[in-house]
Protein backbone atom coordinates (compact mmCIF):
# COMPACT_ATOMS: atom_id res chain seq x y z
CA UNK A 1 0.00 0.00 0.00
CA UNK A 2 1.13 3.51 -0.53
CA UNK A 3 2.00 6.25 1.77
CA UNK A 4 -0.64 8.06 -0.52
CA UNK A 5 -3.36 5.71 0.42
CA UNK A 6 -2.38 5.41 4.18
CA UNK A 7 -2.87 9.61 4.32
CA UNK A 8 -6.03 9.07 2.49
CA UNK A 9 -7.41 6.78 4.72
CA UNK A 10 -6.07 8.75 8.01
CA UNK A 11 -7.44 12.02 6.27
CA UNK A 12 -11.06 10.36 6.35
CA UNK A 13 -11.00 8.93 9.31
CA UNK A 14 -12.85 11.11 11.96
CA UNK A 15 -11.24 12.42 15.48
CA UNK A 16 -11.65 8.93 18.01
CA UNK A 17 -9.59 5.87 18.32
CA UNK A 18 -6.97 6.22 16.15
CA UNK A 19 -6.15 9.97 17.80
CA UNK A 20 -6.98 9.14 20.64
CA UNK A 21 -4.20 6.39 20.61
CA UNK A 22 -1.66 8.33 18.71
CA UNK A 23 -1.50 11.06 21.06
CA UNK A 24 -1.01 9.11 24.16
CA UNK A 25 0.69 6.69 22.49
CA UNK A 26 3.23 10.37 21.79
CA UNK A 27 2.41 11.18 25.51
CA UNK A 28 3.59 8.24 26.94
CA UNK A 29 6.90 7.46 24.66
CA UNK A 30 8.01 10.62 23.57
CA UNK A 31 7.73 9.67 19.79
CA UNK A 32 4.93 9.44 17.09
CA UNK A 33 3.87 5.65 16.42
CA UNK A 34 3.98 4.12 13.06
CA UNK A 35 0.53 2.78 13.53
CA UNK A 36 -0.28 1.54 9.63
CA UNK A 37 2.75 -0.08 9.15
CA UNK A 38 4.56 -0.48 12.80
CA UNK A 39 7.60 -1.81 13.58
CA UNK A 40 8.24 -1.53 17.80
CA UNK A 41 6.16 -4.43 20.00
CA UNK A 42 4.72 -1.37 21.87
CA UNK A 43 3.56 -0.04 18.27
CA UNK A 44 2.06 -3.08 17.08
CA UNK A 45 0.10 -3.36 20.11
CA UNK A 46 -1.30 0.16 18.95
CA UNK A 47 -2.37 -1.64 15.79
CA UNK A 48 -4.02 -4.60 17.26
CA UNK A 49 -6.14 -1.96 19.30
CA UNK A 50 -7.60 -0.25 16.46
CA UNK A 51 -7.30 -2.51 13.59
CA UNK A 52 -7.32 -6.09 14.94
CA UNK A 53 -11.28 -6.89 15.14
CA UNK A 54 -11.08 -10.76 15.39
CA UNK A 55 -14.10 -11.71 17.46
CA UNK A 56 -11.90 -13.93 19.23
CA UNK A 57 -10.29 -11.02 21.25
CA UNK A 58 -13.68 -10.76 22.38
CA UNK A 59 -12.91 -13.91 24.55
CA UNK A 60 -9.32 -14.14 25.22
CA UNK A 61 -10.37 -10.69 27.07
CA UNK A 62 -13.04 -11.75 29.34
CA UNK A 63 -11.88 -13.86 32.44
CA UNK A 64 -14.65 -16.06 32.28
CA UNK A 65 -15.26 -17.02 28.89
CA UNK A 66 -11.57 -17.55 28.40
CA UNK A 67 -12.13 -20.74 30.63
CA UNK A 68 -13.73 -22.10 28.16
CA UNK A 69 -11.18 -21.71 25.15
CA UNK A 70 -8.36 -23.12 27.66
CA UNK A 71 -10.19 -26.11 28.53
CA UNK A 72 -11.21 -26.55 24.85
CA UNK A 73 -7.39 -26.46 24.10
CA UNK A 74 -6.80 -28.98 26.51
CA UNK A 75 -6.01 -27.31 29.92
CA UNK A 76 -8.59 -27.86 31.51
CA UNK A 77 -6.97 -29.08 34.72
CA UNK A 78 -5.08 -25.82 34.92
CA UNK A 79 -7.96 -23.87 35.82
CA UNK A 80 -8.65 -22.91 39.24
CA UNK A 81 -11.81 -23.74 40.99
CA UNK A 82 -14.36 -21.16 40.47
CA UNK A 83 -16.17 -20.00 43.81
CA UNK A 84 -19.19 -18.23 42.44
CA UNK A 85 -19.71 -15.32 39.89
CA UNK A 86 -22.55 -13.07 38.96
CA UNK A 87 -23.41 -9.62 37.84
CA UNK A 88 -24.50 -8.03 40.83
CA UNK A 89 -22.23 -7.09 43.76
CA UNK A 90 -25.74 -7.04 46.31
CA UNK A 91 -25.65 -10.61 45.45
CA UNK A 92 -22.28 -11.83 46.11
CA UNK A 93 -22.43 -14.38 49.32
CA UNK A 94 -19.67 -12.75 51.39
CA UNK A 95 -20.53 -14.68 54.45
CA UNK A 96 -20.14 -18.12 52.33
CA UNK A 97 -16.05 -17.85 51.91
CA UNK A 98 -14.31 -19.41 54.97
CA UNK A 99 -11.02 -19.45 53.04
CA UNK A 100 -8.77 -16.14 51.40
CA UNK A 101 -10.18 -15.59 47.74
CA UNK A 102 -9.55 -13.00 45.20
CA UNK A 103 -12.39 -11.15 43.78
CA UNK A 104 -12.39 -10.15 40.10
CA UNK A 105 -14.25 -8.35 37.52
CA UNK A 106 -13.86 -10.28 34.01
CA UNK A 107 -13.74 -7.65 31.92
CA UNK A 108 -11.29 -5.32 32.94
CA UNK A 109 -7.57 -5.05 34.67
CA UNK A 110 -6.19 -4.34 37.83
CA UNK A 111 -10.35 -4.77 39.31
CA UNK A 112 -9.43 -7.49 42.11
CA UNK A 113 -9.68 -7.30 45.75
CA UNK A 114 -7.73 -9.44 47.50
CA UNK A 115 -9.68 -10.78 50.41
CA UNK A 116 -6.59 -12.02 53.04
CA UNK A 117 -9.13 -12.22 56.43
CA UNK A 118 -12.57 -12.82 55.31
CA UNK A 119 -14.17 -11.55 58.84
CA UNK A 120 -12.51 -8.04 58.73
CA UNK A 121 -13.75 -7.39 54.85
CA UNK A 122 -15.89 -4.18 54.58
CA UNK A 123 -18.39 -5.66 52.65
CA UNK A 124 -19.79 -2.15 51.72
CA UNK A 125 -17.10 -0.68 50.81
CA UNK A 126 -16.21 -4.01 48.58
CA UNK A 127 -19.50 -3.90 46.84
CA UNK A 128 -19.35 -0.09 46.49
CA UNK A 129 -16.04 -0.32 44.57
CA UNK A 130 -17.13 -3.17 42.20
CA UNK A 131 -19.85 -0.84 41.33
CA UNK A 132 -18.13 1.69 40.38
CA UNK A 133 -15.58 -1.25 38.75
CA UNK A 134 -18.65 -2.86 36.70
CA UNK A 135 -20.00 0.78 35.78
CA UNK A 136 -16.72 1.15 33.25
CA UNK A 137 -16.01 -0.07 29.74
CA UNK A 138 -12.46 -1.01 30.06
CA UNK A 139 -12.21 -1.84 26.27
CA UNK A 140 -13.47 2.63 25.73
CA UNK A 141 -11.18 3.55 28.00
CA UNK A 142 -8.07 2.54 27.11
CA UNK A 143 -9.55 1.79 23.29
CA UNK A 144 -8.76 -1.77 23.33
CA UNK A 145 -10.99 -2.97 21.00
CA UNK A 146 -11.41 -6.75 22.02
CA UNK A 147 -12.73 -5.11 25.94
CA UNK A 148 -15.42 -3.88 24.27
CA UNK A 149 -17.90 -5.69 24.04
CA UNK A 150 -16.84 -8.26 27.24
CA UNK A 151 -20.38 -8.22 29.32
CA UNK A 152 -18.86 -7.31 33.13
CA UNK A 153 -19.35 -9.51 35.31
CA UNK A 154 -18.23 -10.66 38.83
CA UNK A 155 -16.01 -14.03 39.57
CA UNK A 156 -14.32 -15.18 42.90
CA UNK A 157 -11.52 -17.77 42.90
CA UNK A 158 -9.44 -19.41 45.79
CA UNK A 159 -6.30 -17.06 46.47
CA UNK A 160 -2.88 -19.54 45.95
CA UNK A 161 -0.23 -18.85 48.21
CA UNK A 162 3.31 -20.43 49.03
CA UNK A 163 4.04 -22.75 51.59
CA UNK A 164 5.22 -20.21 54.11
CA UNK A 165 1.72 -18.11 53.39
CA UNK A 166 3.27 -15.68 50.62
CA UNK A 167 1.57 -14.78 47.54
CA UNK A 168 2.51 -16.89 44.37
CA UNK A 169 5.09 -16.82 42.15
CA UNK A 170 4.04 -15.55 38.24
CA UNK A 171 5.30 -16.57 35.19
CA UNK A 172 4.06 -14.56 32.20
CA UNK A 173 4.88 -16.21 28.30
CA UNK A 174 5.16 -13.90 25.55
CA UNK A 175 4.13 -16.12 22.81
CA UNK A 176 4.53 -15.25 18.80
CA UNK A 177 3.37 -17.42 16.17
CA UNK A 178 3.54 -20.34 18.37
CA UNK A 179 6.04 -19.97 19.89
CA UNK A 180 7.33 -18.75 23.62
CA UNK A 181 10.07 -16.44 22.90
CA UNK A 182 10.26 -14.10 26.30
CA UNK A 183 9.37 -15.46 29.87
CA UNK A 184 8.83 -12.75 32.84
CA UNK A 185 9.00 -14.48 36.33
CA UNK A 186 7.76 -11.86 38.52
CA UNK A 187 8.44 -11.71 42.04
CA UNK A 188 5.38 -10.96 44.27
CA UNK A 189 6.49 -9.47 47.70
CA UNK A 190 2.89 -8.80 48.72
CA UNK A 191 -0.49 -8.40 46.64
CA UNK A 192 0.86 -4.81 45.25
CA UNK A 193 4.79 -4.61 45.38
CA UNK A 194 6.47 -6.72 42.84
CA UNK A 195 9.52 -6.98 40.75
CA UNK A 196 10.36 -8.84 37.41
CA UNK A 197 12.94 -10.52 35.56
CA UNK A 198 12.50 -11.00 31.57
CA UNK A 199 14.48 -14.05 30.34
CA UNK A 200 15.01 -16.07 27.05
CA UNK A 201 13.33 -19.68 27.27
CA UNK A 202 16.57 -20.99 28.12
CA UNK A 203 16.02 -19.02 31.22
CA UNK A 204 18.91 -16.80 30.66
CA UNK A 205 17.98 -13.40 31.98
CA UNK A 206 17.58 -10.10 29.82
CA UNK A 207 17.63 -6.96 30.40
CA UNK A 208 14.75 -5.93 29.91
CA UNK A 209 12.61 -3.16 32.53
CA UNK A 210 8.93 -3.30 31.88
CA UNK A 211 6.18 -2.71 34.21
CA UNK A 212 7.64 -3.32 37.47
CA UNK A 213 10.90 -2.99 39.24
CA UNK A 214 13.52 -5.09 37.70
CA UNK A 215 14.22 -7.92 40.06
CA UNK A 216 17.88 -7.48 41.67
CA UNK A 217 17.95 -10.36 43.97
CA UNK A 218 19.78 -13.69 44.29
CA UNK A 219 19.43 -15.67 40.87
CA UNK A 220 15.91 -17.20 40.62
CA UNK A 221 16.01 -20.41 40.09
CA UNK A 222 14.73 -22.68 36.94
CA UNK A 223 11.25 -23.99 38.16
CA UNK A 224 11.11 -27.53 37.58
CA UNK A 225 7.69 -27.38 35.47
CA UNK A 226 9.26 -24.85 33.47
CA UNK A 227 8.97 -27.14 29.97
CA UNK A 228 5.24 -28.22 31.16
CA UNK A 229 4.14 -24.23 31.81
CA UNK A 230 5.80 -23.52 28.19
CA UNK A 231 4.05 -26.18 26.05
CA UNK A 232 0.63 -24.81 27.81
CA UNK A 233 1.16 -21.57 27.06
CA UNK A 234 1.74 -22.59 23.44
CA UNK A 235 -1.23 -24.72 23.71
CA UNK A 236 -3.41 -21.76 24.58
CA UNK A 237 -1.94 -19.43 22.28
CA UNK A 238 -2.53 -21.70 19.53
CA UNK A 239 -3.61 -19.74 16.13
CA UNK A 240 -2.73 -16.44 17.06
CA UNK A 241 0.05 -14.17 16.02
CA UNK A 242 0.98 -12.88 19.92
CA UNK A 243 -0.67 -13.59 22.82
CA UNK A 244 1.06 -13.24 26.74
CA UNK A 245 -0.42 -16.14 28.57
CA UNK A 246 0.47 -15.88 32.31
CA UNK A 247 0.30 -18.45 35.39
CA UNK A 248 0.72 -18.46 38.72
CA UNK A 249 2.79 -21.03 40.68
CA UNK A 250 1.66 -21.85 44.62
CA UNK A 251 5.55 -23.99 44.77
CA UNK A 252 3.79 -27.05 44.03
CA UNK A 253 2.25 -26.67 41.22
CA UNK A 254 1.40 -23.94 38.80
CA UNK A 255 -2.18 -22.54 37.85
CA UNK A 256 -3.88 -20.70 34.68
CA UNK A 257 -3.83 -16.98 35.95
CA UNK A 258 -5.02 -15.06 32.79
CA UNK A 259 -4.42 -13.88 29.16
CA UNK A 260 -3.27 -10.73 27.45
CA UNK A 261 -3.86 -9.34 24.16
CA UNK A 262 -2.21 -5.59 25.15
CA UNK A 263 0.29 -6.46 27.86
CA UNK A 264 0.76 -2.37 29.56
CA UNK A 265 -1.51 -1.48 26.44
CA UNK A 266 1.42 -0.61 24.66
CA UNK A 267 1.69 2.36 26.74
CA UNK A 268 5.23 1.13 29.41
CA UNK A 269 8.19 1.90 28.35
CA UNK A 270 10.99 -0.68 27.60
CA UNK A 271 14.29 -0.11 28.67
CA UNK A 272 16.44 -0.34 26.90
CA UNK A 273 15.07 0.83 23.89
CA UNK A 274 16.24 -2.14 21.80
CA UNK A 275 14.36 -4.88 23.35
CA UNK A 276 10.96 -3.02 22.24
CA UNK A 277 12.46 -3.27 18.71
CA UNK A 278 13.63 -6.62 19.07
CA UNK A 279 10.03 -8.01 20.64
CA UNK A 280 8.05 -6.34 17.73
CA UNK A 281 10.41 -8.73 14.91
CA UNK A 282 9.48 -11.40 16.39
CA UNK A 283 5.34 -10.70 16.13
CA UNK A 284 4.60 -11.11 12.09
CA UNK A 285 2.06 -8.55 11.14
CA UNK A 286 1.58 -9.02 7.17
CA UNK A 287 -0.19 -6.59 5.14
CA UNK A 288 -0.56 -4.46 7.97
CA UNK A 289 -1.31 -1.31 6.48
CA UNK A 290 -3.96 -2.29 3.98
CA UNK A 291 -5.57 -4.52 7.05
CA UNK A 292 -5.46 -0.97 8.98
CA UNK A 293 -6.98 0.84 6.27
CA UNK A 294 -9.78 -2.42 5.65
CA UNK A 295 -10.24 -2.07 8.87
CA UNK A 296 -11.30 1.65 9.02
CA UNK A 297 -13.54 0.87 5.76
CA UNK A 298 -15.48 -1.50 7.44
CA UNK A 299 -16.01 0.28 10.48
CA UNK A 300 -17.06 3.41 8.41
CA UNK A 301 -19.52 1.33 6.52
CA UNK A 302 -20.96 -0.26 9.94
CA UNK A 303 -21.70 3.65 11.20
CA UNK A 304 -23.45 3.79 7.62
CA UNK A 305 -25.57 0.91 8.77
CA UNK A 306 -26.47 1.28 12.02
Amino acid sequence: MSQDEIRHAWARTPPGAVTSVYLRYWRKHGRRPHLFAPCRYSEKIQWRKLFDLDPVHTVLCDKLAVRDLVAARGQADLLLPLLWEGDDPDRLPFESFRQRYVVKTNHANGTNIFVDDPAALDRDAARAKLKRWLARNHGTRYRESGHVGVPPRLMVEPMLALADGGPPAEYKFFVFAGRVELVAARVNEDHFLHSTLHLHPDWTPTPLKLDTPLYAGPPLERPPDLAAMTAAAEAIAAGLDHLRVDFLHDGRRFWFGEVSLYPQSGMAAMTPDSMDEWLGTLWPLPDSASRAVAALRGRRVEGREG
